[in-house]
């Protein structure tokens, strides 16, 4: 294989079978929302929008901390 044929072939991997970096979080191929629960607003009302476009958000039951990593809501600092 050519280095142009390898460097074609990552590139298809990147574009077409994206891995999110955390393990709180998945792939989202179509529409979500643009904003991941995040830990600091869990329990009020957060105005978002729906996006379609592919992204990695947090899991179901997941949300963002202070450092953006998606971690289990019962693992989120409590609020005073």
């Amino acid at each position: 294989m050519t280095d142009g044929e390898e460097n074609l072939l990552n590139s298809m991997l990147i574009y077409h079978y994206p891995i999110c970096v955390y393990e709180g979080e998945i792939y989202i191929e179509g529409c979500a929302s643009a904003c991941d629960p995040q830990c600091k607003y869990l329990g009020e009302k957060v105005f978002c929008i729906l996006v379609c476009s592919p992204g990695c958000h947090c899991k179901p039951g997941y949300a963002r901390d202070d450092n953006n990593v998606c971690i289990p809501q019962e693992d989120c600092p409590k609020k005073e």
